[in-house]
C-alpha cells in the first residue's frame, strides 16, 4: 500500500508525531518538512514518483502559497529534484499522461 501522510503541526499544536511524506506498506519512505509543505497527491511511472502539494498556510492565505513538485527515485525513495511555483496556490492532484499507476497501489 502506498499513501501520503501529513501533519498539521506547521500551523497548530498536535499530539502525535509530526511526520509527513510517502508511506509504503506502513513505513515512511520519503519524508518532507510538515511545517513547510502539505502534499496532496502523487503519481508514479517505472522509475520515478512525483508528489505534489503546496506550502503550509492558514486557509485564508492558501491562494498565494507556493506549489511544489517532489521528484523521487522509485528504487530507493531518494529525492532527485524538487520544483516550486510561487503564488500558484499549490497543487491538489497530478496525473502522468497515460502513466498513472496510483490506483493500482491503493
Amino acid at each position: 500500500y502506498w499513501y501520503l501522510v501529513g501533519s498539521s503541526a506547521g500551523i497548530k499544536k498536535v499530539n502525535h508525531p509530526s511526520e509527513s511524506g510517502l508511506m509504503v506498506n506502513g513505513y515512511l519512505k520519503f519524508k518532507h518538512r510538515c511545517n513547510e509543505w502539505f502534499c496532496k497527491d502523487f503519481s508514479v511511472d517505472d522509475d520515478t514518483i512525483y508528489i505534489v502539494g503546496g506550502s503550509v498556510a492558514e486557509r485564508a492565505d492558501r491562494g498565494n502559497t507556493i506549489g511544489v513538485l517532489f521528484i523521487i527515485d522509485r528504487k530507493d525513495f531518494s529525492l532527485i529534484d524538487h520544483k516550486m511555483w510561487h503564488n500558484s496556490g499549490g497543487f491538489c492532484g497530478c496525473l502522468l499522461d497515460e502513466k498513472d499507476y496510483t490506483k493500482n497501489n491503493i
